[in-house]
């Protein structure tokens, strides 16, 4: 937030949930992202190359495919992507942990409300929202941000 003489101020808000009790609109709703009329822009973070998206389309299309019906928090990624692997833990160490990291896209969706969200997308199609709130994806969203490489 910015103040009327420049001044830039932030807030940490806590964003730990229960996923058996609250929905991911609920936990959503916190930081004001309710509708895609809530978002102002999606970009990159600040160490990538600095693209800028405000086109309406885009933003309805982003939102529609990162809220999705199926998400969960650190126990459904764990359960969704890393336990199906058949790699043991050290392979997952080893191998998958650095391959997900290599292929992820940083972007900050920054709402209206003057607030900016996180989204880390990897190659596992799960995208993490903030810290602990993942969502599954579809191929069309991953298309739709690819840009963003």
């Amino acid at each position: 937030m910015k103040d009327s003489e420049g001044n830039f101020y932030h807030a940490i808000i806590g964003s730990c949930f229960e996923a058996d009790t609250q929905t991911s609109d609920e936990v959503l709703e916190v930081y004001g992202l309710n509708l895609p009329e809530d978002i102002q822009a999606v970009k990159q973070r600040k160490d990538y190359v600095n693209k800028r998206i405000t086109d309406n389309d885009f933003i309805q299309e982003f939102y529609q495919g990162l809220i999705t019906d199926n998400w969960g928090d650190n126990d459904f990624l764990q359960k969704n992507v890393y336990k199906n692997t058949g790699f043991d833990e050290q392979d997952l160490i080893d191998n998958l942990y650095p391959k997900y990291a290599d292929d992820s896209v940083f972007l900050v969706v920054e709402l209206k409300n003057g607030l900016c969200l996180d989204v880390y997308l990897s190659s596992h199609h799960h995208v993490e929202v903030f810290h602990d709130l993942y969502f599954e994806l579809e191929d069309d969203w991953i298309t739709l941000v690819c840009e963003f490489k």
